[in-house]
């Protein structure tokens, strides 16, 4: 038991690291829209905080086990009944087990009907985690598909690009893009354009990301001294890999929204993420550097779809603006705050 105590105490930690910050849930954008949305029919929405709720809980169901390198375990002079107590201590630090066991306690009996969805969880994170890790001795490298990019700003957009698919806020826009169209493509109603709201629920969910562009690159800001850039060079690299994630989400809805609505929210981005950069793990939902900014992001989304509607095209003029004048400002204030 003295061999497995240290390496408990070691997924203990690693556990507690991996759990989401609290303000995070309060202060991402969709979190923030979808409860202030269902506040008066919460009936409406229960399957939409279900969804909500296993997209947040998929990262946190991965084995506690595997937060400790194999290669080490396997030098540790461990019995058979060493590693069959650190298996059970693992699975008591799944927080899935801990969430399923506070449903049954708060909820009661009658959640046993949706229960298996919790824990259908942990089953399908495990699945990929192994698929992917059969996938990585073979070569198979996150970059690749990237090579194509170059010049200045070639290897920060492949960087940031990488960046961008480690935030749970993509992979949320992800699925409310592919179920929002192919519901869309199933059962159309010509009654009501759903691909409007569709796109304005995908960008709002990547928009929380845009307020913390140097989320994962904080410890990075003396490396951007060496290179030959300016301030809102290394925001444009961003903003670029940005919009090449958002672009093919609202492809197949309303490009020109969306496009509108990402520069509308990277002009306020741009400005939050040099002022109030804030750290932030990989997998989880992003937080917001503060409402101010976060309701400024919604405001210029509401006016920037009302504004395709009502002036078509035309409407990129302002946000090109809006958008330019952001990167500008936002450039100044990181060379001041980190190149200066």
């Amino acid at each position: 038991m003295a061999h497995v105590l240290p390496l408990l105490r070691a997924m203990t930690g690693a556990t507690r690291r991996g759990l989401p910050f609290v303000d995070a849930l309060f202060s991402n954008n969709f979190v923030i829209f979808a409860f202030l949305l269902s506040y008066e029919h919460p009936q409406y929405y229960r399957s939409f905080h279900l969804f909500l709720g296993l997209v947040i809980l998929f990262p946190l169901s991965l084995d506690p086990m595997r937060s400790l390198p194999r290669e080490r375990l396997s030098l540790l002079p461990l019995t058979s009944w060493d590693r069959i107590r650190l298996r059970l201590g693992s699975l008591f630090l799944s927080p899935v087990l801990w969430v399923a066991a506070g449903l049954l306690l708060f909820l009661g009996p009658r959640t046993l009907s949706k229960l298996w969805l919790v824990l259908a969880v942990p089953v399908l994170a495990n699945g990929c985690a192994l698929f992917l890790d059969t996938l990585r001795p073979g070569g198979v490298h996150r970059g690749r598909g990237l090579g194509m990019l170059s010049g200045r700003l070639g290897l920060l957009i492949k960087k940031n690009l990488r960046e961008i698919f480690c935030l749970l806020d993509t992979y949320l826009a992800m699925s409310i893009s592919v179920l929002g169209t192919l519901a869309i493509a199933w059962k159309p109603d010509p009654k009501q354009d759903l691909a409007a709201p569709v796109t304005f629920m995908v960008v709002l969910a990547v928009s929380t990301s845009a307020q913390q562009l140097f989320a994962l690159d904080r410890e990075a800001a003396a490396r951007y001294r060496l290179l030959p850039l300016r301030g809102w060079e290394i925001l444009l690299a961003k903003n670029i890999a940005f919009l090449v994630v958002l672009l093919p989400l609202v492809l197949f809805l309303t490009p020109l929204s969306g496009l509108v609505a990402g520069l509308c929210v990277l002009a306020i981005g741009n400005l939050a993420s040099t002022a109030k950069a804030g750290p932030q793990l990989p997998w989880r939902l992003v937080r917001g550097a503060s409402l101010a900014y976060s309701g400024g992001q919604v405001l210029l989304m509401a006016l920037g779809f009302t504004a395709c509607s009502e002036l078509g095209p035309w409407a990129l003029v302002p946000a090109l603006f809006l958008w330019g004048g952001g990167l500008a400002l936002g450039g100044r204030w990181f060379e001041k705050r980190y190149l200066g």
